[in-house]
């Protein structure tokens, strides 16, 4: 099925693009989630990994930045703001006068081993929550995609460049090799940003 996303969508993501920043001081890891609605007939998910944001739609994968204080806050776009609050399982956001109302993902937690924010060089950045693992690229395109895990290693192909990467994770420290005509290479991810 084509699916159409509505013009005030479209100018969303194209100042995301230009956006990339991360949380703001007051970031609460409570939002730490994924957060799916639906605007105008278009799917649409908001997640939350710590002091990272990422909006969804069927087409678009974007990094914003946010604030979160009191069960209200901001998610900002470039030199717009959206509104949003959160209460327990579910998260109101509006959007150019329309509001959405989004539910919290009940998918299993990412395993521990892998949960949360990797650092790698090059400023890439690797998020594991739930089934999901989001990739910012040394450009800082995000990507992402569905990963499996057991014993310690993985592997998943993300939805957009299709970088198709097995990985092994360690108590300090993840190795992914990374095969697409994007990158390829093996590249090492750390808890810490790397220097």
């Amino acid at each position: 099925m084509k699916v159409k996303i509505m013009p005030h969508i479209l100018c969303i993501f194209a100042v995301l693009a230009l956006a990339g920043c991360e949380a703001e001081d007051d970031t609460f890891s409570g939002l730490n989630g994924i957060w799916s609605g639906n605007i105008e007939g278009d799917n649409i998910s908001i997640v939350f990994i710590d002091d990272l944001c990422f909006i969804i739609t069927d087409v678009y994968t974007e990094r914003a930045g946010f604030n979160f204080e009191d069960d209200s806050g901001n998610i900002l776009i470039y030199d717009d703001i959206l509104p949003f609050t959160a209460k327990r399982d579910n998260l109101s956001l509006s959007v150019d006068g329309i509001t959405v109302e989004l539910t919290r993902d009940k998918t299993a937690a990412a395993p521990e081993k892998a949960a949360g924010i990797w650092y790698g060089a090059y400023n890439t950045i690797m998020a594991f929550i739930n089934n999901k693992v989001f990739f910012i690229d040394h450009d800082g395109d995000p990507d992402n995609g569905f990963f499996t895990f057991d014993n310690n290693e993985g592997s998943f192909i993300t939805l957009r460049y299709r970088y198709n990467v097995n990985f092994t994770v360690s108590d300090e420290e993840l190795i992914a090799k990374f095969e697409s005509s994007f990158l390829n290479e093996e590249l090492t991810f750390a808890r810490e940003i790397h220097e």
